[in-house]
């Protein structure tokens, strides 16, 4: 290990004291020249994990260290005024060492409200793959000297944008050019459209229908037309009369895999019935879909989507009156009634097996 020169740490849940004991004991021999930290749900103890004490570990322990990557997700619950503890965070990070020898510069993003305690720390320019961007009223602030700086995400790959960020929202100036998971809620402000200048990368997006206007589905197609390497769509809803309709309206010339599972926490789960499973294998996503994941009322509708959807070669369904729905329930094969139904109704050629980690899902594969 002493030729160790890259170390990365990704730690769920802890406390800096025994964070800083391990990096004292494990990295002191090592010629470490990149250091990565990537931490999540530190306590509020941690907001003292800060510039003094990283300066402290790396002049002492990391004196080879050339690159630093740190990302830290803190939960902050104190009577204290947040901004003033993140301003005295911020300073910690502003001192010679960081500002004028390594030029290594943070920032933290924070939700203001007291019943919120979401405090975001991280290096600049921003080296992970995620980043979420929360709710409007996130406030931003760096120790880089110029503000308008560091505003380009290129690194991030996932990303999950709020549907309210404006112009006067701290993250607004932020782009995302390399995106190719996209979670996003419609519709959205249309700030997003310089957020998110490109989806040429775009491979997989989940939309979150919030309402059940026009102008959500508007959006969406314009999200689609910029997509053209977009193969998975997972559409997230509840039960308003519009989207099975625009549903069956929109198109896109790349996706193949459509996700309608549908589910919203503490709503009704949308089942497709014979009418809507109609309109689907007619619609444009549905002619050109292969890979379905959907809940439908009847499994008669079933073996109609299946022979009517040419190119569909992988099904993921769950029946409305399927007894496996029942919690807890286990059923041996002999008497899966639903499985023998499809087995005698469907091509041979066809495999279907129930989802081994959850067998409300009937999995089925289609030669």
């Amino acid at each position: 290990m002493s030729n160790l020169q890259h170390l990365t740490i990704n730690s769920v849940d802890t406390y800096f004291g025994n964070l800083k004991n391990i990096l004292e004991r494990r990295i002191d021999d090592y010629n470490v020249y990149c250091y990565i930290l990537s931490t999540y749900k530190l306590h509020k103890p941690s907001i003292y994990m800060n510039g003094r004490t990283w300066e402290e570990i790396i002049v002492n322990h990391l004196p080879k260290l050339k690159t630093f990557r740190l990302k830290m997700k803190i939960q902050y619950w104190s009577r204290n005024n947040k901004k003033d503890d993140i301003d005295t965070l911020l300073t910690s990070f502003g001192s010679h060492f960081w500002i004028r020898e390594r030029q290594w510069f943070v920032r933290c993003d924070w939700h203001p409200e007291p019943t919120s305690s979401y405090i975001c720390l991280y290096t600049l320019p921003y080296a992970f793959d995620h980043f979420d961007t929360h709710t409007v009223l996130i406030q931003s602030k760096s120790t880089s000297p110029n503000e308008n700086d560091y505003w380009l995400y290129n690194r991030v790959h996932n990303l999950h944008y709020h549907f309210s960020l404006t112009n006067s929202s701290a993250l607004s100036r932020a782009c995302f050019p390399n995106i190719h998971h996209l979670s996003i809620e419609l519709p959205s402000t249309d700030n997003i459209w310089f957020a998110l200048s490109t989806f040429i990368h775009l491979n997989s997006v989940d939309v979150f229908i919030l309402n059940d206007e026009v102008e959500t589905y508007n959006q969406l197609q314009i999200l689609l037309d910029r997509a053209p390497n977009l193969y998975s769509l997972k559409l997230i809803c509840g039960k308003f009369s519009l989207p099975e309709l625009a549903l069956f309206k929109i198109s896109s010339v790349s996706v193949r895999r459509l996700d309608l599972y549908g589910y919203i926490e503490y709503n009704d789960w949308q089942w497709f019935n014979k009418e809507q499973c109609l309109a689907l294998s007619n619609s444009p996503l549905g002619i050109q879909c292969e890979v379905l994941r959907i809940k439908i009322e009847n499994p008669i509708d079933v073996l109609e989507l299946v022979y009517s959807m040419s190119h569909l070669r992988a099904l993921n369904v769950q029946i409305l009156n399927d007894p496996h729905n029942i919690p807890g329930l286990e059923l041996p094969q002999t008497e899966d009634e639903l499985l023998q139904f499809f087995q005698s109704s469907l091509d041979s050629t066809c495999i279907l097996t129930r989802n081994e980690y959850d067998p409300r899902f009937i999995q089925l594969w289609i030669r």
